[in-house]
Protein backbone atom coordinates (compact mmCIF):
# COMPACT_ATOMS: atom_id res chain seq x y z
CA UNK A 1 0.00 0.00 0.00
CA UNK A 2 2.58 2.44 1.09
CA UNK A 3 4.26 1.58 -2.35
CA UNK A 4 1.21 3.16 -4.19
CA UNK A 5 0.76 5.95 -2.22
CA UNK A 6 4.44 7.16 -2.98
CA UNK A 7 3.98 6.53 -6.43
CA UNK A 8 0.76 8.53 -6.19
CA UNK A 9 2.32 11.21 -4.36
CA UNK A 10 5.21 11.25 -7.45
CA UNK A 11 2.41 11.24 -10.13
CA UNK A 12 0.75 14.08 -8.43
CA UNK A 13 3.71 16.25 -7.94
CA UNK A 14 4.48 15.37 -11.37
CA UNK A 15 1.34 16.52 -12.76
CA UNK A 16 1.51 19.84 -10.79
CA UNK A 17 4.97 20.51 -11.95
CA UNK A 18 3.73 20.40 -15.41
CA UNK A 19 1.33 22.80 -14.65
CA UNK A 20 4.18 25.31 -13.86
CA UNK A 21 6.31 24.35 -17.00
CA UNK A 22 3.08 24.92 -18.87
CA UNK A 23 2.64 28.85 -17.66
CA UNK A 24 6.42 28.97 -18.25
CA UNK A 25 6.27 28.28 -21.16
CA UNK A 26 3.54 30.57 -21.81
CA UNK A 27 5.54 33.41 -20.70
CA UNK A 28 8.42 32.55 -22.33
CA UNK A 29 7.00 31.65 -25.52
CA UNK A 30 4.91 35.16 -25.63
CA UNK A 31 8.47 36.60 -26.99
CA UNK A 32 8.83 33.83 -29.56
CA UNK A 33 5.31 34.38 -31.33
CA UNK A 34 5.26 37.94 -30.32
CA UNK A 35 1.49 37.89 -28.56
CA UNK A 36 0.43 36.08 -25.05
CA UNK A 37 -2.61 34.82 -26.70
CA UNK A 38 -1.00 32.96 -29.34
CA UNK A 39 1.31 31.78 -26.71
CA UNK A 40 -0.82 30.03 -24.86
CA UNK A 41 -2.73 28.29 -27.28
CA UNK A 42 0.46 27.17 -28.86
CA UNK A 43 1.82 25.65 -25.26
CA UNK A 44 -2.12 24.42 -24.49
CA UNK A 45 -1.93 22.84 -28.32
CA UNK A 46 1.61 21.21 -27.54
CA UNK A 47 0.20 20.14 -24.20
CA UNK A 48 -2.21 18.31 -25.54
CA UNK A 49 -0.80 17.03 -28.38
CA UNK A 50 1.67 15.77 -26.27
CA UNK A 51 -0.03 14.15 -23.87
CA UNK A 52 -1.67 11.98 -26.49
CA UNK A 53 1.39 11.42 -28.24
CA UNK A 54 2.98 10.17 -25.45
CA UNK A 55 -0.26 8.56 -23.85
CA UNK A 56 -0.10 5.68 -27.08
CA UNK A 57 3.62 5.34 -26.60
CA UNK A 58 3.40 5.02 -23.20
CA UNK A 59 0.77 2.38 -23.67
CA UNK A 60 2.61 0.46 -26.57
CA UNK A 61 5.78 0.37 -23.63
CA UNK A 62 3.35 -0.84 -20.97
CA UNK A 63 2.41 -3.39 -23.15
CA UNK A 64 5.80 -5.31 -23.34
CA UNK A 65 5.87 -5.24 -20.03
CA UNK A 66 9.30 -5.16 -17.40
CA UNK A 67 9.91 -3.66 -15.01
CA UNK A 68 7.34 -0.45 -15.17
CA UNK A 69 8.32 0.82 -12.34
CA UNK A 70 11.90 1.96 -13.78
CA UNK A 71 10.27 2.80 -17.43
CA UNK A 72 7.98 5.23 -15.43
CA UNK A 73 11.13 6.49 -13.59
CA UNK A 74 13.07 7.08 -16.76
CA UNK A 75 9.99 8.87 -18.43
CA UNK A 76 10.02 11.03 -15.52
CA UNK A 77 13.90 11.84 -16.06
CA UNK A 78 13.35 12.68 -19.42
CA UNK A 79 10.10 14.60 -18.74
CA UNK A 80 12.48 16.35 -16.21
CA UNK A 81 15.56 16.79 -18.57
CA UNK A 82 13.52 18.00 -21.49
CA UNK A 83 11.52 20.43 -19.84
CA UNK A 84 14.32 21.96 -18.74
CA UNK A 85 16.41 22.06 -21.57
CA UNK A 86 13.02 23.62 -23.10
CA UNK A 87 12.99 25.81 -20.40
CA UNK A 88 16.74 27.07 -21.05
CA UNK A 89 15.95 26.94 -24.83
CA UNK A 90 12.86 29.79 -24.78
CA UNK A 91 14.79 31.67 -22.07
CA UNK A 92 16.49 32.75 -25.51
CA UNK A 93 13.69 33.00 -27.77
CA UNK A 94 13.96 36.60 -27.85
CA UNK A 95 17.94 36.57 -28.87
CA UNK A 96 16.31 33.53 -31.58
CA UNK A 97 13.78 35.91 -33.16
CA UNK A 98 16.21 38.84 -33.64
CA UNK A 99 18.72 36.31 -34.81
CA UNK A 100 16.03 34.43 -37.17
CA UNK A 101 14.65 38.31 -38.44
CA UNK A 102 18.10 39.20 -39.48
CA UNK A 103 19.40 35.77 -40.98
CA UNK A 104 17.05 33.70 -41.91
CA UNK A 105 14.93 33.91 -45.22
CA UNK A 106 11.69 35.84 -44.83
CA UNK A 107 9.50 32.21 -44.23
CA UNK A 108 11.52 30.77 -41.16
CA UNK A 109 10.64 34.20 -39.20
CA UNK A 110 7.28 34.58 -40.17
CA UNK A 111 4.91 33.85 -37.16
CA UNK A 112 3.75 30.54 -38.73
CA UNK A 113 7.17 29.06 -38.70
CA UNK A 114 7.83 30.71 -35.19
CA UNK A 115 4.48 28.35 -33.40
CA UNK A 116 5.26 25.49 -35.72
CA UNK A 117 9.05 25.40 -34.21
CA UNK A 118 7.71 26.51 -30.62
CA UNK A 119 4.92 23.30 -31.26
CA UNK A 120 8.33 20.83 -31.64
CA UNK A 121 9.95 22.20 -29.19
CA UNK A 122 7.24 21.88 -26.40
CA UNK A 123 5.98 18.52 -27.70
CA UNK A 124 8.98 16.62 -26.64
CA UNK A 125 8.77 16.85 -22.91
CA UNK A 126 4.90 16.73 -22.90
CA UNK A 127 5.33 13.49 -25.26
CA UNK A 128 7.17 12.02 -22.24
CA UNK A 129 4.94 13.68 -19.86
CA UNK A 130 1.93 11.66 -21.78
CA UNK A 131 3.50 8.37 -21.67
CA UNK A 132 3.93 8.40 -17.69
CA UNK A 133 -0.16 7.64 -17.21
CA UNK A 134 -0.28 4.49 -18.71
CA UNK A 135 3.04 2.71 -17.99
CA UNK A 136 2.30 3.83 -14.07
CA UNK A 137 -1.58 2.28 -14.53
CA UNK A 138 -0.37 -0.80 -16.39
CA UNK A 139 2.32 -1.59 -12.95
CA UNK A 140 -0.35 -0.27 -10.53
CA UNK A 141 -3.34 -2.97 -12.19
CA UNK A 142 -0.32 -5.92 -12.71
CA UNK A 143 0.75 -5.03 -8.67
CA UNK A 144 -2.89 -5.49 -8.00
CA UNK A 145 -3.59 -8.37 -9.81
CA UNK A 146 -0.44 -9.99 -8.45
CA UNK A 147 -1.79 -9.33 -4.94
CA UNK A 148 -5.52 -10.49 -5.61
CA UNK A 149 -3.99 -13.70 -7.33
CA UNK A 150 -2.29 -14.21 -3.85
CA UNK A 151 -5.14 -13.17 -1.59
CA UNK A 152 -7.23 -15.87 -3.98
CA UNK A 153 -4.70 -18.36 -3.10
CA UNK A 154 -4.63 -17.74 0.67
CA UNK A 155 -8.52 -17.61 1.04
CA UNK A 156 -8.61 -21.22 -1.16
CA UNK A 157 -5.95 -22.57 1.34
CA UNK A 158 -7.68 -21.34 4.37
CA UNK A 159 -11.28 -22.93 3.00
CA UNK A 160 -9.46 -25.48 2.50
CA UNK A 161 -8.09 -26.20 5.86
CA UNK A 162 -10.91 -25.16 7.79
CA UNK A 163 -12.88 -28.02 5.98
CA UNK A 164 -10.56 -30.44 7.80
CA UNK A 165 -12.30 -32.85 9.77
Amino acid sequence: MKHRVRLAALFVLSGASGLVFEVIWGRQLATWAGHGSVAVSLVVAAFLAGMVLGHLVGGRLADRGGRLVRVYALLEAITGLAALAVSLLLARAAELSVLLADHAPAALSSLAARVALGFAVVLVPTAAMGATLPVLTRHLARASDLRDRKSTRLNSSHSSVSRMP
